[in-house]
């Protein structure tokens, strides 16, 4: 029971809840049976490093930073931090409508689309690091 013991992390709660098919409540019997997990694009920001400023922008700013894996490796990214005094709810929606269709791309040409940490401000929307322009890229490439 919640009452009874202490977690560090409320996913470890419910894990222990749920192998354990134990009740959470004293008052009320209350037995987890089928965890709705994570989505793998819904990330944490405790996987989230940020590691140099690349920019700033009206709505916020770009980070280059390290993203911890499922398999635990890690990964160096771009990270969006939304200013969220900033933006209005209407923009919040557009931001994550935005990462629900980035999701579905997975091509050579398109950036990586890693996923969103909205646990808590500020909301980060985490992508392949692209080092170079497409100016650039086009330069080298079609020369």
């Amino acid at each position: 029971m919640i009452e009874k013991y202490a977690f560090e992390s409320v996913s470890s709660m419910v894990e222990y809840h749920l192998n354990k098919k134990d009740s959470l409540t004293k008052a009320q019997e209350i037995i987890l049976r089928n965890p709705i997990t994570r989505q793998s694009w819904e990330l944490s920001h405790d996987d989230v490093e940020l590691t140099k400023k690349l920019g700033e922008g009206a709505f916020g700013e770009v980070h280059m930073g390290k993203l911890k894996l499922k398999s635990g490796a890690k990964v160096t990214v771009a990270i969006k931090l939304a200013k969220l005094e900033v933006l209005t709810k209407e923009q919040i929606k557009e931001i994550m409508h935005e990462a629900r269709l980035m999701r579905h791309f997975d091509h050579p040409n398109i950036v990586k689309f890693y996923g969103v940490a909205a646990g808590q401000e500020p909301l980060m929307v985490i992508m392949e690091l692209v080092r170079a322009t497409l100016a650039i890229f086009l330069e080298l490439h079609l020369l």
